[in-house]
């Protein structure tokens, strides 16, 4: 691997930026991560390397949102997930009579299974359990 480093220099320059990213991204504190993003935006931002320029430049662009990630540790990737699965089952179901079959396929598919006739009971039950009087 050295070896090939040395041979490319411009491999070399791009693989340092992904380990220093990588660094970054594994640190614990949000200040020392915040820091260390704009040292890395300012070293390779400006860099000679086409690829790794563009690349920091979208980090540049997307700062905002991967410091939020890092700040709060949360994600859509379990709402990304449930869209996927529902797309996938849409465009693999073909014998679906009507829409509540698909809604009910859905609803198994993506782990919920209290089927109800009438939605709006969901809520009514959830109030009656806390002890509250139905309305």
């Amino acid at each position: 691997m050295d070896k090939l480093l040395k041979t490319y220099p411009d491999l070399d320059e791009a693989y340092q930026a992904l380990q220093s990213f990588h660094r970054i991204n594994d640190m614990t504190m949000f200040v020392f991560q915040r820091t260390q993003l704009t040292e890395w935006l300012n070293a390779y931002c400006s860099s000679e390397v086409p690829e790794v320029r563009s690349v920091a430049n979208m980090v540049r662009h997307w700062r905002g949102y991967i410091q939020n990630t890092w700040k709060y540790g949360k994600s859509n990737g379990v709402c990304e997930g449930y869209n996927n699965r529902i797309k996938v089952f849409k465009r693999t179901c073909h014998g679906l009579h009507n829409f509540e079959s698909f809604r009910k396929r859905i609803l198994l598919t993506c782990g919920v299974t209290q089927f109800v006739t009438n939605p709006a009971s969901l809520f009514q039950r959830n109030r009656t359990k806390k002890g509250s009087s139905p309305l």
